[in-house]
């Protein structure tokens, strides 16, 4: 799957409106998850040779003769159990650029820390972007068949795992001299470098659909319709509001309850959040890499700090919002039962990720990029 093409944007500034959230004249795109079929089938779906966008299960790496080693080797304490465990795999999004001769296949993969009650902590959610030119050692000019039953991509598959294995073998020649083998064993180890303490999270397709064009909840109009509220109704139960977001679908006596009812400028954002999210209450995701497009946050008071977002380490170009995960995810991929009973489970109210406006050259390496996380609403 291939998500829309990125602007190159040598002049791209950072917008200095902080009062919307999102700009009404971007367009935007929404993640939806779709379950993978239990077959062959749907398991060729997600292989790397359809460059897949998904959630849950383990990543599969667009450039496989790397993997962020910070990523498989860092380790944090539990504090349940007093074991070290890495960082869980979320998502990755597949956001290709045919217009950059060194990003013709890119992905970004979101990890998040064992401990997900913490995400809102430095470091406790991590992005990294990968990415490969047209021409490379693994993939073909041309996409794989579209049925995943054509005979050719099997031929396909196989053609790929024996590359992988052999650019594996490589590696741990190159490295077998100076004493990290057991280094290289972690870095390349035919896969996602996770024990079996980590949380595999439920694998679901992202599949992407455009925001409807007759989608008048425009955040700057919600917004003035708040404001203008002056009659505002002062018992309104915030919590209540708070804990719609990601439990259930919104109703119209929700939202009518919500416009009349705000009284300060969290009550304001979260109604245009609402709002938002209850037009297509399913999403989990909203996609925009146009260098005027902001994150959406669910609150002013717990919004973090996005108006300094830092340049990009490699090639000092600015960075850029791409894409949030919305709450709304918990609700797919965590049991309702551990939420209940571990206070620890995953839970957010936003995560927003910052990449490089060039998608710089990697060289055969991953780029961290930026990360910016909402808390929850209902803690």
């Amino acid at each position: 799957m291939m998500m829309p093409s990125r602007e190159d944007d040598d002049d791209f500034e950072e917008s200095d409106d902080d009062d919307d959230d999102e700009s009404d004249d971007e367009e935007w795109d929404l993640g939806f998850l779709e379950p993978i079929e239990d077959s062959p089938r749907g398991k060729k779906r997600t292989h790397a040779i359809y460059f897949p966008s998904k959630v849950g299960g383990h990543p599969e790496w667009v450039d496989p003769r790397v993997h962020p080693k910070t990523i498989l080797d860092q380790k944090e304490e539990t504090t349940t159990t007093g074991q070290k465990r890495i960082m869980d795999f979320l998502l990755q999004i597949y956001a290709a650029n045919e217009d950059n001769a060194n990003a013709f296949h890119r992905t970004i993969y979101v990890f998040t820390s064992a401990r997900g009650d913490k995400l809102g902590e430095e470091g406790r959610v991590r992005a990294f972007r990968s990415q490969l030119g047209r021409e490379n050692a693994f993939y073909g000019m041309h996409p794989a068949p579209e049925n995943p039953e054509d005979p050719r991509v099997d031929a396909l598959i196989e053609e790929y795992e024996a590359k992988k294995l052999a650019a594996d073998a490589e590696a741990k020649m190159r490295v077998c001299d100076d004493g990290r083998r057991d280094e290289t064993k972690k870095t390349n180890s035919n896969g996602s470098g996770r024990g079996n303490e980590n949380t595999t999270y439920p694998e679901f397709e992202i599949v992407v659909e455009p925001e409807s064009d007759d989608d008048d909840a425009s955040c700057s109009s919600i917004d003035s319709d708040v404001v203008d509220a002056k009659n505002a109704n002062k018992s309104t139960n915030k919590k209540k509001i708070f804990q719609s977001i990601g439990d259930e679908a919104i109703t119209e006596n929700d939202l009518k309850e919500i416009a009349s009812g705000v009284i300060d400028s969290d009550a304001q954002r979260l109604a245009t959040f609402s709002v938002k999210l209850s037009k297509f209450p399913d999403q989990v995701l909203r996609y925009c890499p146009a260098p005027t497009a902001k994150a959406m946050w669910p609150s002013k008071s717990l919004a973090p700090d996005d108006s300094a977002i830092p340049d990009c380490p490699i090639c000092k170009s600015k960075r850029r919002f791409e894409f949030q995960i919305l709450p709304t995810l918990v609700s797919f991929i965590v049991p309702k039962e551990s939420v209940e009973f571990n206070d620890t489970t995953l839970d957010f109210g936003s995560i927003a990720v910052y990449t490089c406006s060039k998608s710089c050259a990697l060289d055969g390496e991953y780029a961290e990029e930026f990360v910016l996380v909402h808390p929850p609403m209902n803690s």
